[in-house]
């Protein structure tokens, strides 16, 4: 059900990607009752392994890194995540890449680096690892805003080939093939199409990465694991669900019963 779900939601997006669409991906949002605030997003608590990605360069601001991840994350329901890092004196991106997948908890991931002498994307299914290099995206020296274009479709590319999505013959998918960079501006999306996402998953749990639940803040007090308020709505809707009342229950005789 899980992988249907991501599905449906990837076919909405999708569409939403072949217009001009914005650099980051609109974070969805849960329906509420009219007059009912949702709370916004939040996350069931997740405690498998994730993917990681370490960001080893600058030119990408990382508050946009930070977002971008954050809408991969809930668009394809994977605990993808993003961390500042840096390579060590004489540490090659190799080298990089396998001390990420060896730490604690991470199943496969990324690196993000700046090295004109390597490709775009090369990724190791065997190692689990892919790394990405934003040299070649600056080489003609584009402005801000086809750089940032330029990344989030390789960037989206990165951690759903790394997942095992390969490429996507759907001209509506950021995974379409290209050879340059006049090829890579014509993708027009930047998201990938529903094809994708089943293969991430599925990629995923041989690397013992599961999916996540996301829900509106409402909707995870009434399941009962919503965690605590962050703001002034979230923890008025809190109350409506965790308070005692405040009147005392009174139980009154019916003759009919005679109780």
């Amino acid at each position: 059900m899980k992988r249907l779900a991501v599905a449906f939601l990837a076919a909405v997006v999708s569409i939403a990607a072949c217009a001009d669409a914005p650099t980051a991906p609109r974070r969805r949002r849960p329906p509420h009752p009219k007059g009912r605030p949702s709370g916004g997003i939040t996350e069931k608590a997740y405690s498998g392994k994730v993917f990681r990605i370490v960001n080893m360069q600058p030119d990408y601001a990382w508050d946009k890194l930070a977002e971008l991840t954050r809408g991969i994350r809930y668009t394809s329901l994977l605990p993808i995540e993003c961390v500042q890092g840096e390579l060590s004196a004489g540490q090659s991106p190799f080298a990089a890449a396998e001390a990420l997948v060896g730490g604690e908890g991470v199943g496969a991931g990324a690196i993000v680096i700046n090295d004109p002498a390597m490709p775009i994307e090369l990724i190791s299914p065997d190692r689990r690892w892919g790394i990405l290099n934003i040299a070649p995206l600056k080489a003609d020296n584009p402005s801000e805003a086809k750089f940032e274009q330029r990344f989030v479709k390789v960037y989206w590319g990165i951690i759903a080939r790394t997942l095992g999505a390969g490429t996507s013959s759907f001209p509506g998918c950021v995974l379409v093939p290209f050879t340059n960079m006049k090829e890579l501006d014509a993708i027009s999306a930047v998201r990938p199409c529903p094809e994708p996402f089943n293969k991430m998953i599925d990629t995923g749990k041989v690397y013992g990465i599961d999916t996540i639940s996301i829900a509106s803040y409402r909707t995870a007090c009434e399941q009962g694991w919503a965690p605590a308020p962050t703001n002034d709505v979230q923890k008025a809707i809190w109350n409506e669900y965790h308070e005692l009342p405040t009147k005392p229950i009174t139980i009154e005789f019916d003759p009919k019963k005679g109780k």
